[in-house]
């Protein structure tokens, strides 16, 4: 590329297209906003980005917070990390899809899930789908959710009556 091209239109053109990254110089594909611009609309752009930049945990969590999909294409440590796996799902919360299963029984991923999406609690752990603070705030976002909780919970006086209130 042109050594002569600015950074802004450079940042311009890879937020529209960021495989373009791939065609870039190695100075360029080390720059942090012109990776972060390119991954903004396509995780794919991640494997251009400089290998040094893909490898700095912090460059990892901006990208995450960009583009919550790249979770897809990370390895399983980084799945399996709470950290990386909020940044995601606070980028788009239907980035649950992406995480490590195991996940599914750590409370405060379960919690921040199931508050904008009740149904997701279909995915909880047995344990967390028999917790009463879980299920409500499951069924606060979508009261169809009652369904996923445990049997136990779902004969729950309190639970039921929140159920029959948002009839």
């Amino acid at each position: 590329a042109p050594k002569f091209i600015n950074t802004e239109i450079l940042q311009f053109v890879l937020s529209e297209d960021g495989s373009l990254l791939n065609y870039l110089e190695p100075s360029q594909k080390s720059n942090e906003t012109l990776a972060l611009a390119a991954i903004k609309n396509s995780a794919k752009a991640w494997h251009y980005i400089h290998p040094e930049l893909r490898e700095s945990s912090s460059f990892i969590l901006k990208a995450i917070k960009v583009n919550g999909r790249l979770l897809s294409l990370l390895n399983s440590n980084i799945k399996n990390d709470p950290g990386y796996v909020l940044a995601a799902l606070s980028q788009d919360v239907k980035n649950y899809t992406l995480m490590n299963k195991e996940l599914w029984s750590n409370q405060k991923i379960v919690r921040f899930i199931v508050k904008k999406d009740g149904l997701a609690l279909r995915l909880a752990s047995e344990n967390l789908r028999n917790q009463k603070p879980i299920v409500q705030l499951a069924m606060q976002q979508n009261p169809l959710s009652i369904n996923f909780a445990s049997e136990e919970l779902q004969k729950d006086d309190d639970i039921r009556k929140n159920a029959k209130f948002t009839d």
